[in-house]
């Protein structure tokens, strides 16, 4: 069998906590470790950028300081970037992760530096179901869609969505997110031992959440829900990450009473590995494409409470590995909250069942994707 060529690939990303950016880096990586020459670009380095191999290069994208604009310019300022780059190394493949701006900045790239490259989009959500809704955005980003050469979506549901938003005439693939790294399992003494590094008591019903604390993943809701509860059972909340949303959720924690028993453990290293403290892994977003700290619950073994939203339903697999709840709705999560801990039979059958939907989600099938879609375009 003849060699897979090693392909020149720029891929630009957000350089945030966010989904987009986790999965954008990953790629890159892991398409590295496969013998490409990658070209990581984004305004600051991903926290998850590690170890990386000498075949993959971080960009730096600096973002000018002007008073002449009421923001930094990051459109242009990626455009400019990718373009110099590109002159010198002739990239295969552009592959922009979230369309606003890197969709725009890579196809201004190569009209200004007449580039040959090949231009690859992937849709991650907020892209779509937000910025796709702003009368003054929607153009734009069309145009861009429109220029590329392949576009990707991250779930089934975001596809549709995105031909219903930017329009029946592209043509759209599904390529899944992947598990980013399966940890090993936690044993019952690391799973004893972590939860008594937040004072949880041996016989308390723990409750875990993983977020940027954006508007979107409702946060609030999930202090709601627990409040309801916790008032008939013996629980701990567990909050990872931080955002913008975090001030207001310890505030209503405080004013709800319970701020002794919800934990705001901010950042933490191999997040995935500490939702295994959790009996039930909860994610009440009012928008999600696909929802990647699912994946990493169940690989922990740990079921979920999730709402029926987006992409979560191609997940989280209602009755099985989990219960889907109304969005916006914290009584009816709270709710398959209580149902789940009042049967713990059924508990520990979802959480046996919870690993076995990795397999539809695993690396190197979406890797292989991925490669094969950029052998396709340059084939043409």
């Amino acid at each position: 069998m003849a060699e897979k060529p090693s392909l020149k690939i720029a891929i630009i990303c957000r350089a945030g906590m966010g989904g987009s950016s986790i999965m954008a880096t990953t790629l890159a990586l892991r398409l590295a470790e496969r013998g490409h020459q990658i070209y990581l670009f984004a305004t600051d380095r991903p926290f998850n950028l590690k170890n990386a191999p000498d075949n993959l290069r971080f960009v730096s994208v600096n973002l000018p300081k002007t008073e002449l604009l009421s923001g930094p310019p990051e459109t242009l300022a990626t455009s400019g970037t990718i373009e110099r780059y590109a002159r010198k190394i002739k990239f295969d493949i552009i592959h922009s992760h979230y369309a606003v701006p890197y969709a725009l900045s890579a196809e201004m790239a190569r009209q200004v530096g007449g580039l040959e490259s090949k231009l690859v989009i992937t849709l991650h959500g907020t892209d779509v179901s937000q910025l796709g809704n702003t009368p003054s955005m929607r153009p734009p980003i069309k145009w861009a869609l429109q220029k590329a050469d392949a576009i990707t979506a991250v779930s089934k549901n975001l596809q549709q969505l995105a031909l219903k938003t930017y329009g029946s005439d592209l043509n759209i693939d599904t390529i899944y997110n992947f598990l980013v790294e399966k940890l090993p399992l936690l044993t019952a003494a690391e799973r004893k031992a972590m939860r008594a590094k937040f004072d949880i008591d041996e016989d308390e019903n723990v409750l875990v959440h993983a977020s940027n604390f954006r508007t979107v993943k409702r946060t609030d809701d999930i202090i709601d829900a627990f409040y309801r509860v916790c008032r008939t059972h013996h629980a701990k909340l567990v909050l990872f990450g931080d955002g913008p949303q975090r001030p207001h959720c310890e505030h209503l924690a405080h004013y709800l009473g319970i701020a002794d028993k919800v934990i705001f453990a901010g950042k933490v290293k191999e997040c995935g590995r500490w939702l295994g403290i959790g009996d039930i892994n909860l994610l009440l977003s009012a928008e999600e494409s696909f929802g990647l700290v699912l994946l990493e619950g169940f690989s922990q073994h740990v079921p979920a409470v999730a709402t029926n939203v987006g992409g979560i339903p191609e997940v989280l697999i209602d009755g099985e590995n989990g219960f889907l709840c109304e969005a916006t709705n914290p009584i009816d999560a709270g709710r398959k909250i209580r149902v789940l801990l009042n049967d713990r039979e059924l508990l520990q059958t979802m959480a046996e069942k919870a690993p076995d939907i990795l397999e539809d989600f695993s690396e190197e099938a979406i890797l292989n994707q991925y490669e094969a879609l950029y052998m396709r375009l340059l084939e043409q």
